[in-house]
């Protein structure tokens, strides 16, 4: 598990979001959001985006970036 798809699951738990409901969130079917999830489909950064503010968090946050 790549560390974006770790900080979508802490940040999901966090606040009690299901996937399914993030995806529905993000106007994307839970399907689609699972594949990018098991990392078989890539994260575009528009859907980057919308997760950082749908989670409340920054897009560097997300990405593990922080400190680099």
């Amino acid at each position: 598990m790549t560390t974006i798809h770790r900080q979508i699951r802490l940040a999901a738990v966090a606040q009690n979001i299901t996937i399914t409901e993030l995806a529905t969130r993000l106007g994307i079917s839970r399907q689609y959001l699972g594949e990018m999830m098991r990392g078989t489909r890539r994260f575009r950064a528009k859907y980057r985006q919308k997760l950082a503010t749908e989670l409340g968090v920054t897009e560097t946050w997300l990405t593990g970036e922080v400190g680099r």
